[in-house]
């Protein structure tokens, strides 16, 4: 199986990776995509795919909760980072209407600007969405040639499964969701395409209700190796075998983030300034 999004980089997790990797392969996962979510931790993405070339795949982004820090070069520092690896997708990109501090005009400009490199590029993007479904879709129906995209933990309205799906959407499902106040939201991914559903973990956030994770409820954070028992949840809410949804899923991934292809060596005219930072 495959964690179509999280974030192994951030400072959380720095105590497993030394075993991360070989434990996430032991539990049956295959790969991840680990995503990027402001300019200080590109590097750290970046280094820690390096270190797991072929099952830590990167992306690299500003999530819509960071777009205040961002530098007046950020757009082609992302591009630079995009161009020196050919495997690498974007993200974590979106907009986010929950946040009222964070200017909507803003959101929508940096947005757009990923949104116009995915099409530009040729990557798939990852977007986080809250309250803002129509303002995402605007933006998307907006783009020439938009590849296909994930909409990660994808918690808006059945009405737009659709439309959504036709612009080339993928929807990612994460344990959080099998919170009792999430109920609806659980209850709508039986909705989504087979065809177009991934699993996630969002780790470390995102976490699931300690009753289904029992094993993992002692982490202050959402770890990892929560996919698989995500994916055996997941597969019983849906009246399908796991085998099944685990053998779709990672097909539609693979798909989505076109990982059946080789990685490509990293640009040395790019690399030799991507440097790991303190988390």
């Amino acid at each position: 199986m495959i964690d179509a999004h999280c974030h192994l980089q951030f400072p959380q997790l720095e105590t497993l990776h030394p075993l991360l990797a070989q434990q996430m392969r032991h539990a049956g996962i295959s790969a991840a995509i680990v995503n990027g979510t402001c300019e200080a931790d590109w590097p750290n993405v970046f280094y820690l795919c390096h270190q797991q070339p072929h099952f830590f795949y990167p992306a690299y982004g500003l999530h819509p909760w960071k777009i205040s820090n961002r530098s007046p070069q950020w757009s082609e520092t992302l591009e630079n980072f995009l161009r020196a690896e050919p495997n690498a997708s974007i993200g974590e990109c979106g907009i986010d209407h929950w946040r009222k501090d964070i200017p909507k005009s803003d959101q929508r400009e940096v947005f757009a600007t990923h949104a116009a490199l995915s099409s530009k590029l040729d990557r798939p993007m990852s977007i986080h969405g809250l309250k803002a479904w129509g303002a995402i879709y605007e933006v998307l129906a907006n783009i020439k040639a938009l590849p296909p995209f994930l909409l990660h933990s994808y918690s808006g309205p059945r009405e737009m499964i659709a439309p959504f799906a036709a612009l080339g959407a993928y929807f990612s499902f994460s344990a959080y969701f099998f919170e009792p106040r999430k109920a609806a939201t659980c209850e709508m991914f039986r909705h989504i395409p087979f065809d177009r559903l991934l699993l996630e973990t969002d780790a470390p956030d995102m976490k699931g209700p300690a009753s289904f994770f029992p094993e993992h409820s002692h982490h202050p954070f959402h770890h990892p190796l929560t996919l698989p028992r995500t994916a055996e949840l997941l597969a019983s809410h849906l009246a399908l075998p796991t085998a099944q949804l685990i053998e779709q899923s990672s097909s539609n991934a693979r798909r989505l983030f076109r990982l059946e292809l080789q990685s490509f060596p990293c640009s040395p005219s790019v690399t030799w300034s991507i440097k790991r930072t303190a988390p």
